[in-house]
């Protein structure tokens, strides 16, 4: 079981040079051409299971091309953004309207599990939700769980995305799809964030 990612994708499916109000499902099959090198590196390590899986008959590899992945004491946007409006801090966003498909944590787990026990060939497999919300969708529950919250926003130029994950494949052969929705897992990282500073 391979942790890959959506970034393998071309990035010419889902940015624009104008906000979207509808997201772009990205399937396996389709172009890619990763968007960075951290996209690059999976795709290279995809590539390396499938040949492993050609010179060696009995090697399965699956390759779970995961979305935004966010959770409790992690590194990632929303965590971060959680912890800074706890203590004080001011939130920097800026493109509120791109749209992404995130995924929480525990599904991406619960997902990979899945995978693990009813795929029994090589595959590479979306992990997201199915569906994508806009960072402002974020800050706004954000803003309704922490009503203090400081918030600026800025103007930066660049693209705008608008994608989230074609989980056909994935419930078809799992039969399974995430629970959690943004609104659920934000609440979870903030009892969590605030549990550790109660502790100290």
């Amino acid at each position: 079981m391979f942790t890959s990612s959506y970034l393998n994708y071309s990035p010419s499916l889902y940015l624009k040079n104008n906000p979207q109000d509808n997201f772009i499902k990205l399937e396996e099959t389709d172009l890619i051409n990763t968007r960075n090198l951290c996209g690059a590196a999976k795709y290279y390590t995809e590539k390396e299971l499938e040949f492993i899986s050609k010179m060696y008959g009995h090697f399965i590899g699956i390759s779970a091309r995961v979305f935004r992945v966010y959770g409790r004491g992690s590194r990632d946007i929303i965590s971060r953004w959680v912890r800074m409006a706890l203590n004080g801090e001011e939130l920097i966003v800026f493109q509120k309207e791109n749209m992404f498909d995130y995924i929480f944590a525990g599904d991406v787990a619960e997902g990979l599990i899945k995978m693990a026990e009813n795929v029994n060939k090589n595959e590479i497999i979306n992990l997201g939700t199915g569906t994508a919300k806009k960072i402002e969708e974020a800050i706004k529950i954000l803003r309704e769980q922490i009503p203090n919250i400081k918030i600026k926003e800025i103007e930066k130029e660049g693209l705008f995305e608008a994608s989230c994950a074609d989980i056909s494949k994935l419930t078809e052969l799992t039969e399974w799809q995430p629970k959690v929705t943004l609104e659920e897992g934000i609440k979870k990282i903030i009892k969590y964030e605030k549990g550790i500073l109660e502790e100290g």
